[in-house]
């Protein structure tokens, strides 16, 4: 009897034996049931994955010899940007070798693990490669059968690959499309195995379909649909189609998308080996409607990706219908944040800003004065369009949100007795509107910090590795933008990372460096902050609330944060022509901040004139 040695690291050295190629053995990989795969790399300096499989284990296993050759027979003949290339196999005297492309992000089951959950963007991006391939895959007539996030691999552009073909098998065209036909063996990862499969009516496309859906909830969750600490319990909720939407706003197309592809019953899945054909999955709203980005920025490894406004130009992507059924009910502000907030505009703006304690910045700067007076006033046209529209409108339905969020204030300090206002963005750039009517704001890129400063007649940026051009007077600036930085990251609370995680923010980097305050007034009530780029944020101080009036691709939005719930955007021009929406929490919320916003445009006009006059 064969006996399998000791498990032990293969040698530093592995010889190619056919091609007399020496490979230098790197780190560790993975590993699977009876394989390991480490990193090689070739004298020339190319670097491979090198599945690594024991040969006294296939001698002593029955079939499993059998089974590493058909995988290597049907992985060998794919040939698509979607697969893991296939470059090379042999053997020496321990090991059978399959070397493969490297993919240098490991797998979408590792992004999954790190981000928790992802945006409906990311996931948009990520199962239409995920269905190429699948598409490829079925189109030469094989069934994967073990599609899961962790055989999704992804390579430094973000481009997804599937791998790991041990338990593919191929079919003749009757049997792909004749379940009668279907071949059965109980195989693959108990949270994406089909119902089909449990039920011994074999493997078939439609069980690669199933797994694609449950690969997109768990890329949106966070985790399979199906998933529980009981392999019995994770079976029968297979059984029953025993799963549910979490309590997270989704669109409605992305909703549908998962439902048919989790449908119990196989011939209604949809299908991708025939491109154009009756219910096609590449020709589903949810990839046609949605917002497909054609790339990924380096930072979505790490945190939701940000968009520019161009990259979204001319498209119709912020009138998308979005499922609410099981997310926080669009015709109200979570908490009754109606009741706490109508009390905080019943007071008039004028006298609350000719209160003692109320702080308004400074109006002697023409030039921030046009641009934040222009801002002010096109908002308030629109908001007061939206509102005048909605109270005609004959649609009873409640307009749905988008999954898109601007740049917004996280946290400020009011050092205006002093120095100015500080404050925070949600893109982690930091600023300080200063006393005497310049700026200054700083944010990260590419591991290095680089400041803005502006005022009347200039506006420029720089960084201190050229500290000793930099002016005293420049310089004591940095150190005041510096201390407040330090100041609201020790001693101010910010919202919840995780509450954006799955958000989508739409960022103007392309016309103003780093998003700054131009205007900004406050209350014992509110704050009223106005950006260059082009949004307007009011925040009800008691009650950590925020809404942001914000323009893209010349339409109009406004974002609501509320403690402890997920932030929900609507586009205005939607909002406009629903008569459902004016007699809600949110249409009564906007009612109040229009006359707030009229009120500063009336004063602003006239403070404007009396500058005028005066000059």
């Amino acid at each position: 009897m064969t006996k399998v040695r000791r498990e032990e690291s293969p040698p530093p050295q592995i010889m190619d034996p056919s091609r007399n190629v020496p490979y230098q053995r790197g780190p560790l990989l993975g590993k699977g049931g009876f394989a390991k795969v480490y990193e090689v790399r070739e004298p020339h300096g190319k670097v491979y994955a090198d599945k690594m499989i024991r040969r006294d284990f296939l001698e002593l296993k029955q079939g499993s010899k059998a089974k590493v050759e058909r995988e290597i027979r049907l992985h060998k003949e794919l040939k698509h940007q979607n697969i893991v290339r296939f470059i090379h196999t042999f053997q020496d005297s321990l090991y059978c070798h399959i070397l493969l492309e490297k993919c240098n992000l490991k797998s979408l089951f590792h992004l999954v693990r790190f981000r928790k959950a992802l945006t409906e963007t990311e996931v948009r991006y990520y199962v239409k490669q995920i269905c190429d391939g699948v598409r490829y895959i079925h189109s030469k007539e094989i069934l994967h059968r073990d599609l899961k996030l962790g055989n999704m691999f992804l390579t430094r552009e973000y481009t997804v690959k599937i791998g790991d073909f041990g338990l593919a098998i191929k079919m003749d065209s009757s049997s792909l499309r004749d379940y009668g036909k279907s071949k059965f063996s109980l195989c693959g990862t108990p949270n994406y195995i089909a119902p089909e499969v449990l039920a011994k009516l074999g493997h078939h496309m439609a069980a690669d379909i199933w797994a694609v859906g449950c690969m997109t909830y768990a890329m949106l969750f966070g985790s399979p649909p199906f998933e529980t600490k009981s392999l019995s319990r994770t079976y029968a909720k297979i059984a029953s189609n025993n799963y549910t939407i979490p309590k997270k706003s989704i669109s409605l197309h992305t909703h549908s998308f998962i439902k048919k592809l989790l449908d119990p019953h196989p011939e209604l899945r949809g299908q991708l080996h025939q491109p154009g054909q009756n219910q096609d999955l590449l020709q589903e709203p949810f990839f046609k409607k949605g917002f497909l980005p054609c790339t990924l920025p380096n930072s979505a490894m790490a945190c939701p990706p940000k968009f520019s406004v161009e990259a979204l130009q001319g498209k119709d992507y912020f009138h998308q219908n979005t499922h609410t059924e099981d997310a926080i009910p669009p015709g109200c502000v979570p908490g009754n944040l109606k009741l706490k907030i109508a009390s905080i505009f019943q007071q008039s703006v004028t006298s609350s800003n000719s209160s003692a304690n109320s702080s308004s910045s400074s109006l002697n700067s023409p030039t921030i004065l046009t641009s934040s007076s222009a801002i002010l006033s096109e908002t308030v046209d629109n908001l007061r369009q939206c509102v005048r529209s909605s109270f005609m409108g004959k649609d009873l339905e409640f307009p749905s949100p988008v999954e898109f969020i601007p740049v917004f204030v996280t946290k400020w300090i009011d050092y205006s007795n002093k120095h100015g206002f500080g404050y925070r963005l949600s893109d982690g750039a930091v600023g300080a509107f200063l006393n005497d009517n310049t700026h200054i704001s700083y944010c990260e890129e590419e591991e290095k910090r680089l400041y803005e400063y502006s005022d009347v007649e200039r506006s420029f940026t720089f960084n201190m590795d050229g500290v000793r051009s930099v002016t005293p007077d420049l310089l004591s600036r940095v150190h005041l933008l510096d201390y407040l930085s330090r100041y609201m990251a020790k001693k101010l609370a910010c919202a919840n990372p995780s509450a954006f995680a799955t958000q989508v923010t739409v960022t103007t980097r392309s016309t103003t460096t780093i998003p700054h305050i131009v205007k900004w007034w406050r209350t014992p009530r509110f704050l009223v902050m106005i950006l260059n780029n082009t949004s307007i944020q009011i925040n009800f101080i008691q009650e950590h609330t925020k809404i942001v009036l914000w323009k893209c691709n010349n339409e109009f939005f406004a974002s609501f944060f509320a403690s402890k719930s997920l932030p929900i955007t609507f586009n205005l021009e939607s909002l406009s022509t629903k008569a459902a929406f004016i007699h809600t929490d949110i249409g009564e919320l906007l009612q109040q901040v229009l006359h707030v916003l009229e009120d500063l445009n009336r004063r602003n006009e006239l403070e404007i004139n009396e500058s005028t006059t005066s000059t």
